[in-house]
């Protein structure tokens, strides 16, 4: 059954189209995600790149309308669409959605969500120390930080792509309380990924080491 959605608010001038990713929302959900395509690169979660369609929230979505970041789907701008230029600093640059397009932008947008996904997270381990100490008893490796990552996030990546600080390269991470690594990521040269992030080269993973509680179980 698909439910359809009331949009509140005069957001521009016409509605907007709904998308087979909008109909696959719950109810609740529908009323507070649209979809939009993008006429510039945006840094963030909630963000996108030059072409793309995808969800954003309304609020955020008011937003970017306002200040012409966005345009509503039709039929003429899921076809093609006038982006911002970056060297000319112009609405000049015209990006033909074709299914090509649209293969290389899927791949972009998952590379996208693993990147956000890892940086706004933190990975929650629990570990015995010495004696109540501040040091833990068994330091995190390479591959806690990955088997955290799948549990946690469901990213799955090879040890060889994490890089300690220099502080713990030789013995891991042993401290209480926050600490931080880096993931390195793959693949952004290819999908054209440069503003869109901080680093299109690796992210950072975030971590907070605590003590359990009597009795309670190490993760």
């Amino acid at each position: 059954m698909i439910h359809k959605a009331v949009f509140c608010g005069n957001l521009s001038s016409g509605a907007f189209r709904k998308t087979r990713l909008l109909y696959a929302l719950s109810p609740e959900h529908q009323l507070e995600y649209i979809p939009v395509i993008f006429k510039k690169s945006i840094l963030g979660p909630d963000g996108g790149f030059a072409g793309e369609e995808r969800l954003v929230k309304l609020d955020v979505a008011r937003m970017y309308i306002e200040k012409g970041f966005v345009v509503e789907p039709s039929e003429d701008t899921r076809n093609g669409v006038w982006c911002f230029n970056p060297e000319t600093q112009e609405e000049d640059r015209y990006i033909e959605r074709t299914p090509s397009f649209l293969e290389f932008a899927a791949r972009k947008r998952q590379w996208l969500d693993l990147y956000w996904r890892v940086n706004t997270g933190y990975l929650l381990f629990s570990r015995q120390s010495f004696g109540g100490g501040w040091r833990i008893n068994c330091p995190l490796r390479k591959k806690d930080v990955c088997q955290k990552l799948w549990q946690q996030y469901r990213v799955r990546v090879e040890p060889s792509l994490i890089e300690m600080r220099n502080q713990d390269k030789l013995a891991g991470i042993d401290q209480i309380g926050h600490n931080w690594c880096w993931l390195y990521m793959p693949g952004a040269e290819e999908l054209q990924i440069n503003r869109e992030v901080y680093d299109n080269k690796r992210v950072k993973v975030r971590i907070h080491i605590r003590r359990p509680v009597s009795g309670a179980a190490l993760y």
